[in-house]
């Protein structure tokens, strides 16, 4: 009985009079004005901007995609009855008729908003023009506005990162069937925080297979992820090519966890190579002076649980921390009772009630975050790409060297 209250309670919470969010207008939509403009920072760390182009650059795109909160969900198909949201991207061609090799960007927790605000669009738009000088089409990737997120970096549990993986994806689906102008062999993905999760996610063979019916992305820079838990534990890495790039200091998503996966991922196969950034911080790749922010949420205060089973669930440790703290569940059995119920409310639930709860939880407050290295104009590029000394963006130069010469990586 207690089992079968708890299946309708969690049933109750993901109701749409619950759990609905209405989604929010995207803030992509401001892109193809932006990029018309090419940006500055100078000495004392003032934005300026010129515009170069007279027409809107881009154009947006909206696509179907689905969600889901473990990869459980992802390999049975379960995910693909939650109910579907619609996402926007951002897409824009080099001049010529194609095909073109194409870099993905996802957002972090700052949300699609971070790709339009000062701090940001210094850096995203200075690397979208060289990309587009070297023949490669940029995409922009909204993950949040379709499930009626703004941000998550004061609350984690508004959205999934295997929602964002999901629409990597989705998205690769959308341009097959009506953009011929993309070179879907020669596909990549970046981001950093959330973003640079997805990296991971997409170099998982046993989700690629199911989401990618056949496709794999050619190559993934993953930045500044969070390593500490939802990563399978027995990794079967795919055929995509990875870089794993994190700040030496960061104290919002740890190095030291990234660093140990991408050795594991290594060990197991994988095409993987791992950077740790001098000096660097969260944001190392920002314009923006290094602070520290006690609103931002992290989870290095919280046990060592392990990864996700083979089978995509969470670990025993994970799901007796969590029964340990919500009071409708007392064993880890309930817990996994109640994600097999409705996994979407479950993974609030327990978010609120354990994970990110002020007094229960393991989530803490307050980390360093931000850049200034060098992209004001002062120094050198602050990860070895290239032996050249006219570099002057590492992404760039990441992912020119794997679509044009997979082996100079």
């Amino acid at each position: 009985m207690k089992r079968i209250f708890i299946i309708l309670i969690c049933l109750l919470i993901a109701s749409p009079a619950f759990a609905g969010k209405k989604p929010k207008k995207s803030p992509l939509l401001k892109l193809p004005k932006e990029l018309q403009y090419e940006w500055s920072v100078d000495k004392e760390g003032n934005y300026k901007k010129k515009k170069i182009f007279d027409n809107k650059v881009g154009e947006i795109i909206t696509f179907e995609s689905g969600d889901a909160v473990n990869a459980a969900q992802i390999l049975d198909g379960s995910y693909n009855k939650i109910e579907k949201i619609t996402a926007t991207a951002h897409l824009t061609y080099p001049p010529g008729d194609g095909p073109f090799p194409l870099l993905i960007n996802a957002h972090s927790s700052g949300g699609p908003g971070e790709f339009v605000i000062d701090g940001s669009v210094w850096w995203f738009q200075r690397t979208t023009h060289a990309f587009l000088d070297m023949g490669i089409a940029v995409l922009y990737l909204d993950n949040f506005s379709g499930r009626g997120c703004k941000d998550t970096w004061r609350d984690q549990s508004c959205a999934s990162i295997l929602g964002q993986v999901i629409d990597a994806f989705e998205v690769v689906k959308y341009l097959k069937n009506n953009h011929p102008k993309i070179n879907t062999k020669k596909i990549g993905i970046t981001g950093y925080s959330r973003g640079g999760n997805v990296s991971f996610g997409i170099g998982e063979k046993r989700l690629s297979d199911v989401l990618g019916d056949g496709f794999e992305f050619a190559a993934a820079f993953g930045m500044s992820a969070e390593c500490h838990f939802g990563l399978f534990e027995n990794p079967i890495p795919n055929n995509t090519k990875m870089y794993v790039v994190h700040g030496e200091l960061d104290d919002y998503t740890l190095p030291g966890p990234c660093m140990d996966y991408a050795k594991k991922l290594k060990d197991a196969g994988a095409d993987v190579k791992s950077h740790l950034v001098k000096g660097g911080y969260h944001s190392f790749h920002g314009s923006w002076v290094t602070e520290y922010d006690k609103r931002i949420m992290t989870f290095n205060s919280c046990p060592d649980w392990g990864g996700m089973t083979d089978e995509g669930h969470f670990s025993d440790a994970f799901n007796a921390y969590i029964a340990e703290r919500v009071d409708d569940w007392d064993t880890p059995d309930d817990v996994k009772a109640a994600f097999k119920a409705d996994p979407t409310a479950a993974f609030t639930k327990g978010g609120k009630e354990s994970l990110m709860h002020k007094k229960k939880g393991c989530a803490t407050y307050g980390a360093h975050d931000g850049g200034d290295h060098g992209w004001q104009g002062k120094g050198k590029p602050f990860i070895p790409m290239s032996e050249s000394k006219n570099v002057k963006y590492f992404t760039p130069i990441f992912f020119c060297r794997n679509f044009r010469n997979p082996n100079l990586l």
